[in-house]
């Protein structure tokens, strides 16, 4: 008999099929999927079901990171993000997800968490982004049948780097290993 949690994510599944990159990074010139388009195709279909995401743990290493190109020092914060699932039935479920974040001031950790935040969504409901609907839907945002179209801009601030130094991944792969995920692809 399956649980009433799956039963909940398979659900939530079927009614948010797809997030379009809408969003722009101006500095980089590439678009991605905002945490808020991510929210607004999760969220009616998660309460909806009966399901609740919230943080349980947050494993957090700061470390210098390369200047930027006018030499001001930077930060480069990686975490290990642990959320719980929890379904109206009483069903839990734990989503543990790596996140990184580069500022040369204090927002480092925020760009860490809300790139956690978002991935934990997206890959828990297998939410498909992209540029290219028609391999997936025919609509911008899909929730149940109702299209959303919201075009959002932001800073190269408001965007979370990889750090894809060798030293970075290193540190990196030593975090995940220490909060026991494997961070082989």
């Amino acid at each position: 008999m399956m649980s009433e949690l799956a039963k909940a994510l398979v659900a939530v599944m079927d009614k948010a099929r797809y997030v379009r990159e809408t969003a722009k990074n101006k500095h980089f010139g590439y678009n991605y999927a905002s945490d808020e388009d991510i929210l607004a195709a999760l969220r009616p279909a998660m309460i909806a079901n009966g399901l609740a995401m919230f943080p349980t743990d947050c494993e957090r290493q700061t470390v210098p990171h390369s200047p930027t190109a006018k030499g001001a020092a930077q930060w480069r914060t990686d975490i290990i993000m642990t959320y719980r699932l929890l379904h109206v039935s009483g069903e839990t479920m734990t989503v543990k997800v790596p996140g990184c974040g580069i500022d040369p001031e204090d927002k480092g950790a925020y760009k860490a968490l809300t790139g956690a935040m978002k991935y934990a969504l997206r890959n828990t409901f297998l939410i498909p982004t992209g540029n290219d609907r028609e391999r997936f839907e025919e609509a911008e945002v899909v929730v149940e049948d109702e299209v959303v179209e919201d075009e959002v801009e932001t800073d190269a601030d408001d965007e979370v780097e990889a750090d894809e130094t060798p030293a970075g991944a290193a540190a990196f792969e030593a975090l995940a290993r220490q909060s026991g995920l494997d961070p082989t692809p």
